[in-house]
């Protein structure tokens, strides 16, 4: 922001030295300022007032961040900073801080990577295990050497049925419980790192549209302050603007000719002609 600024403040010096090595008429900086003055006073209750009237809460709101020069040839330009709309959204900030967010989202990454290695460890210690018990068990049924030529025997008699195997090792039981643990764990961790950033999106986005919403309501307050003050600016030429420079995530620039604002004044312009000739765009 301060690099623009002084960006701007640049142009218009060089556009005052400029003009003024240009022509001999010479130029009242002093009534310049003066009259800038009187019109950042105006933008100042313009704005007060479409904020006491939007957002009760607000009243007390100010806009003494508002900045106003004069570049020779073009007109004047009124620069609104971001600090000077927070009114209309008390909890949004268009520099926001990534910082805690960073932070949770970091911390959830390292845990999902901890429990993915582990999972994977112990998924590869279990198959290496059975592999090793699948390769005993072959062994010993393949030392006892040729049966086909054997004869049958006779049918043994009943005997009494088999006391229950013994269950299986509690260690293996509990490697593959904990791999399932930390698979279900794993599954939450990422579902809600995903959620974190959906959440965060969502909330960034709807403030947005509702501050580019209620931004577009001040503007209709703004131009009808230019055309009902912008001709208090007399050092402004009839072929020259009036811009205000409306900063938030972008810059937002509503630009009236002082001809225009006198023939509304004059009353060879009305008011929905003189907003439909008004020029606003956004960069």
């Amino acid at each position: 922001m301060k690099r623009y600024l002084a960006g701007i403040m640049l142009v218009f010096l060089l556009g005052t030295f400029s003009w003024g090595q240009g022509t001999k008429e010479s130029f009242d900086v002093t009534k310049s300022g003066e009259e800038l003055e009187i019109m950042k006073g105006i933008l100042n209750t313009t704005l007060t007032f479409y904020a006491q009237n939007s957002h009760k809460e607000s009243s007390g709101w100010r806009f003494s961040a508002i900045t106003a020069f004069y570049l020779a040839g073009q007109g004047a330009v009124f620069v609104i900073p971001s600090s000077g709309f927070r009114f209309l959204m008390p909890n949004f900030s268009y520099n926001f801080n990534w910082g805690p967010f960073n932070e949770q989202m970091a911390s959830l990454n390292r845990e999902i990577s901890a429990l993915s290695s582990n999972v994977a460890q112990d998924a590869a210690r279990i198959a290496q295990e059975a592999q090793r018990g699948a390769g005993g068990a072959g062994a010993g049924v393949g030392g006892g050497g040729v049966v086909g030529s054997v004869s049958p025997a006779p049918p043994a008699p009943p005997v009494a049925p088999a006391p229950p195997v013994a269950p299986m090792s509690a260690e293996p039981r509990d490697k593959q419980a904990r791999i399932d643990l930390d698979r279900e764990k794993l599954r939450k961790t990422y579902e809600d790192a995903q959620a974190k950033a959906k959440n965060l999106r969502d909330q960034t986005e709807a403030s947005r549209q509702k501050l580019q919403q209620e931004m577009s309501e001040a503007k209709v307050y703004l131009i009808e302050a230019l055309a009902n003050y912008g001709d208090s600016i007399t050092t402004v030429k009839p072929d020259e603007y009036i811009n205000l420079v409306l900063v938030t995530d972008k810059s937002n620039v509503i630009s009236a000719r002082k001809s225009w604002i006198t023939d509304y004044k004059a009353g060879r312009l009305n008011l929905e002609s003189f907003k439909q000739k008004v020029i606003q765009y956004s960069e």
